[in-house]
């Protein structure tokens, strides 16, 4: 699978692809702090939930395009960030629409009237002005290498990825976004400070094999050691690429 960024503020084509989905699922989680685990609910949803969900969330919003090795569309994710997760999912499948084309279309120019509270928001989010509907600043090139854009788990001695991901004797071989890999991480950390506390020593790591995409194009193995002596994986990753540059340098 292939995943694509799309603009929050491309309102035809996320029309276009409301209109083709199929079926609509909410996920949503929340840390319980009393039992130091998730809250899961699973349920259908509509469109009009959907566009509420991105009025009201609109600054923390990341809207995602999944598609299979020939482009057709699988789903579309719109999600906010944070560990709390609320999720929904708008498939197109088992009744896959007239594919959609893609491409950037301008939007017509508007003047929306912004507060000083909503102009500060969108400097934050790194937008070039809040009236230019969209631009935002060249990422820079140490940036691409970095940025992963899709993690395929290969496998994982962790007992959470294990039961979330893997069918069967098999290897899990199967994708997840950032956010479902850090909760999972988490899940991961959770029950190795248990171990930790109940015997009072460290427990070790659980190795984790990965295929990672970055925003550059590149797709390269990297094994992530979830440990809490360890870095998570984007601050890992980040890590290893400064590594490899310096060793370039000296070659």
């Amino acid at each position: 699978m292939n995943t694509q960024i799309i603009r929050k503020n491309a309102q035809k084509k996320l029309d276009a692809l409301f209109a083709a989905a199929t079926k609509i699922t909410v996920e949503t989680q929340y840390m319980d702090s009393y039992t130091d685990g998730y809250d899961y609910v699973s349920r259908t949803s509509n469109i009009d939930e959907v566009k509420e969900f991105m009025t009201n969330n609109y600054y923390s919003l990341r809207v995602t395009l999944v598609t299979d090795e020939n482009g057709n569309h699988d789903s579309l994710v719109i999600r906010t960030s944070g560990w709390s997760k609320h999720e929904f999912t708008l498939s197109f499948l088992p009744q896959p629409p007239a594919r959609i084309e893609t491409a950037t279309v301008q939007d017509e120019p508007i003047k929306p009237r912004m507060t000083f509270e909503m102009v500060q928001a969108y400097l934050k989010a790194g937008f070039i002005s809040p009236l230019n509907h969209g631009a935002k600043y060249e990422t820079a090139t140490e940036d691409l290498d970095k940025s992963i854009v899709a993690i395929k788990v290969i496998f994982s001695e962790s007992a959470a990825f294990n039961a979330a991901m893997r069918d069967g004797d098999s290897y899990i071989n199967k994708f997840a976004t950032l956010d479902q890999y850090n909760r999972l991480t988490w899940l991961t950390l959770a029950e190795q400070k248990r171990w930790q506390l109940e015997n009072g020593e460290y427990g070790g790591y659980d190795k984790t094999q990965l295929e990672l995409t970055t925003a550059r194009g590149q797709t390269v193995r990297f094994r992530h050691d979830i440990s809490v002596r360890e870095p998570s994986l984007t601050a890992s990753w980040s890590e290893w690429v400064d590594y490899c540059r310096k060793e370039e340098k000296r070659a």
